[in-house]
């Protein structure tokens, strides 16, 4: 997830802290090699860290390997790298009770952000960790779910611009600690997320951003009434590069049930297409509904039920509605 535009261009002097900052072993797990290894030297002579493949990518790169040098040596950097996230672990030596990232790690973040300096924020975890508190006050944020590997040269790319990122989250992640909603929650969920003042997540399923811009328009249905379950409505929508560079752009098209027999998902994800697209230039997008493979749902026993009635189709910010209405028999 990257939360602005920024990006490392024009950096000269850039500074790089945190405990995942220089490991090769948080990026590829603990189940890689050995068991639980937290053994650097089993790894790959060649394989980069972090902190090793951004000093590929930039002609100055210091280390910073306290929170005491982080506060000496962030005056003299253009921005600041903060890699946080969590050490290798396998089964039940990685259980942890609250989801929040520890204090200390989030003393370093808020550090290096009263610096004034802009303060790009890499999660290296293998599960997402709570960071509320000081997400907005990042110039970018980066998840990267044990990334293996080639993970620290992936990121660093990204963070120099070389690389134009593309990605959608793949979950919910998480805005408060036990306030795990999933992201094909159904209304009741919705309605007890908003009760208790949080937002269904701090980034939800599907987000991402890129530095390319995209703008979505002209939603169309090739009709408004399904009458048979063999039938078939096409959704086209038009998505436009509106920035200056080439970028993909993934586009997920959603569908909601808005009335059924059980309770049905808010947002199921039902198709999915990537492309490339030129600056200034447009694509369309077409998605084709069929009731027998994205409006039906199973009973109890697995079998497939088709019921009418009405559908929201989502793409982007956009949304219609269509009917599905069978003949009577």
């Amino acid at each position: 997830m990257i939360i602005s535009d920024f990006h490392c261009a024009k950096v000269k002097n850039l500074l790089v802290v945190g405990p995942t900052a220089n490991l090769k072993s948080v990026l590829a797990g603990g189940w890689t090699l050995r068991w639980m290894t937290s053994d650097e030297t089993i790894f790959p002579k060649d394989m980069p860290t972090l902190y090793t493949a951004l000093q590929k990518e930039f002609s100055n790169v210091s280390l910073a390997n306290s929170l005491n040098e982080l506060k000496t040596k962030a005056s003299k950097a253009d921005a600041i790298i903060v890699a946080a996230g969590e050490q290798a672990y396998a089964e039940g030596f990685g259980s942890i009770h609250d989801l929040s990232l520890p204090e200390d790690q989030i003393e370093l973040i808020k550090a290096a952000q009263a610096s004034g300096k802009p303060v790009i924020l890499v999660m290296i975890a293998g599960r997402p960790r709570v960071i509320t508190k000081i997400y907005k006050d990042c110039a970018a944020v980066l998840f990267a779910g044990l990334p293996g590997f080639e993970g620290g040269q992936a990121i660093a790319e990204i963070i120099s611009g070389k690389v134009n990122p593309s990605a959608k989250m793949s979950f919910n992640f998480p805005y408060g600690v036990n306030h795990l909603v999933p992201h094909n929650h159904k209304s009741a969920e919705s309605v007890l997320a908003h009760e208790i003042e949080n937002p269904i997540a701090l980034v939800r399923f599907g987000e991402g951003m890129s530095y390319s811009a995209f703008e979505y328009s002209n939603l169309q249905l090739s009709d408004s009434v399904l009458t048979s379950a063999s039938g078939e409505i096409k959704a086209t929508v038009n998505v436009k590069n509106t920035s200056n560079r080439e970028g993909k752009e993934a586009v997920l098209w959603f569908l909601f049930d808005e009335v059924a027999s059980i309770t049905r998902p808010v947002r199921d994800l039902k198709y999915y297409d990537k492309l490339s697209i030129k600056a200034g230039e447009s694509a369309n997008f077409t998605f084709t509904i069929r009731p027998d493979e994205s409006l039906w749902f199973p009973n109890k026993k697995g079998e497939k039920i088709l019921e009418d009635g009405y559908f929201t189709l989502t793409v982007g910010p956009l949304k219609t509605r269509f009917k599905l209405q069978r003949a009577a028999k």
